[in-house]
């Protein structure tokens, strides 16, 4: 019962990224732990005395390097050792996600969207309340269904928040399933499947805009961007745990029981471990068929791989006025990475580092068909975006403590993209090699944007996200809705 309930309370953790906040029953993880799992713990930690583990506790030990640590892992039951893997994992998970949101031009995008989202509610709430609030999710209000047609005003002012919300959707924000009546076959004309690493997939388009593909035997699901923050979180976790058992054999059985503990299919949402196992059908199996039979340097070889192709698949900027929607598509990055790495294993071309590998990626004969430009380009166009976004906001965000969230998001994205620029696709923090970001930072400016402590948003910030996410996405009362808008606009 106790692994039940700490896969429960793992589950119903989330990072949230527009207050930045990681959200997770921490005490509760602590007493669901089962005896001999706390017991474990305290060993592992080296602690002398009870209180919150600090980071030096959690993190600061290879547990290869002591006997007894791992003899008393090996005399674990099978769950008390995945509620252990689960418990030392967890943080870096959601940090893993607060990086990738404030460091990446997708992250730019993201909170681009977020904000620009609010400033066009500041003009439509007020219009919106003038008559019945519209029940249901705002994602689907159709203010043409209405008996009474609606002025040339509101249509305007539904469009934009409109569009802003469908797109954010349609990249997996919402933390909902997807609806299937969003998905039509086919990119465009192109109605062919698209083979990847060997396997043919069905091409889909969400919205209109975002290019996919659907996945096999999973009716009305699609790859969503989401799937790839949720693969590189996983991969992190992997490489953690890899770290804590020697990088060596004895790092497989672990592996395999972190897997199968939460990321089995009914744990997991079905595209969450797709990419694992697609770059895994490159050798014929599936990702956990793969852990269970391949050389764990290659285990690793995949990690590392599928790292690489999701943290390029990141560098996909918000939308440039030189190009299209595929420019800004983090999965037409994604699937040129996973092609190319698994061409160049194919071929036994070697890179002496992924940052090399994704340089090499830009240049490639397929770049123009992905609308490809050179890293600094991107970084230089996203870090002046949340530049220009940080202005608006000073000018037109009319409630003090939104606009004071606002400018704290887009000026540590303002700064992490410009520091990024002379390196390009270099991040120890973004490629942490052993899986933990917070490791990888390097400079106390870095300390003081990323470290998970370093702010926290205000109620009135978490209230409006809270509320946002039911009434752009969920089923809520027109009453409740009008309330809530009156309180905020």
């Amino acid at each position: 019962m106790s692994l039940q309930k700490i896969r429960e309370i793992l589950q119903s953790a989330a990072y949230m990224p527009g207050s930045l906040q990681l959200e997770i029953q921490r005490q509760a993880l602590w007493n669901d732990l089962s005896s001999g799992a706390k017991a474990f713990v305290w060993v592992a930690m080296d602690k002398e005395k009870p209180g919150r583990a600090t980071f030096d506790e959690m993190y600061g030990h290879v547990w290869a390097e002591d006997e007894m640590t791992m003899s008393l892992f090996a005399g674990m039951p099978r769950d008390e050792q995945a509620e252990v893997l689960g418990f030392f994992t967890f943080e870096i998970h959601e940090l893993t996600h607060h990086f990738d949101f404030l460091t990446t031009p997708f992250g730019a995008n993201f909170h681009g969207k977020l904000f620009r989202e609010y400033r066009a509610m500041q003009r439509f709430a007020p219009l919106l309340l003038a008559g019945p609030v519209p029940a249901g999710r705002f994602v689907d209000y159709d203010p043409f269904a209405q008996a009474q047609a609606p002025s040339q005003d509101f249509i305007a002012a539904w469009r934009e928040v409109h569009d802003i919300v469908a797109t954010l959707e349609a990249l997996g924000d919402g933390g909902v399933p997807p609806h299937a009546r969003n998905i039509a076959l086919g990119w465009g004309d192109e109605l062919k499947p698209l083979v990847l690493l060997n396997h043919p997939l069905d091409r889909v388009m969400v919205r209109g805009f975002l290019y996919t593909v659907a996945l096999p035997d999973e009716p009305g699901w699609y790859l969503r961007p989401s799937a790839i923050l949720e693969a590189r979180a996983l991969v992190h976790c992997l490489k953690w745990i890899c770290k804590l058992f020697g990088k060596d054999e004895r790092a497989r059985g672990p592996i395999l029981t972190y897997l199968e503990s939460y990321y089995a299919s009914e744990f997991a949402a079905p595209d969450y471990r797709f990419l694992l196992d697609v770059l895994a059908l490159g050798w014929g199996k599936d990702f956990l068929s793969f852990v269970q039979a391949a050389d764990m340097r290659l285990v690793q070889q995949l990690l590392m791989m599928m790292d690489a192709a999701c943290w390029y698949a990141l560098q996909a900027p918000p939308p440039m006025p030189d190009a299209s929607a595929v420019r800004s598509s983090p999965i037409l990055r994604l699937f040129h990475a996973l092609r190319f790495f698994y061409s160049a294993f194919g071929n036994r071309h070697s890179y002496s580092h992924a940052v090399e590998a994704m340089t090499a990626m830009d240049s490639a004969d397929e770049a123009a068909a992905y609308e490809l430009i050179d890293i600094s380009q991107i970084l230089n166009f996203s870090a002046r975006f949340a530049e220009y976004l940080q202005q608006l906001n000073d000018h037109e965000i009319l409630d003090p403590v939104l606009r004071s969230h606002f400018d704290h998001v887009l000026g540590v994205q303002h700064r992490r993209l410009t520091e990024r620029l002379p390196k390009g696709y270099v991040s120890y923090s973004g490629m942490p090699e052993e899986g933990h970001p917070v490791l990888g930072l390097r400079s106390d400016e870095e300390v003081n944007d990323l470290a998970p402590d370093a702010y926290e948003a205000s109620p009135r910030v978490r209230d409006w996200l809270s509320f946002r996410n039911n009434f752009m996405y969920r089923h809520i009362a027109s009453s409740d809705a009008a309330r809530s808008l009156r309180s905020f606009f």
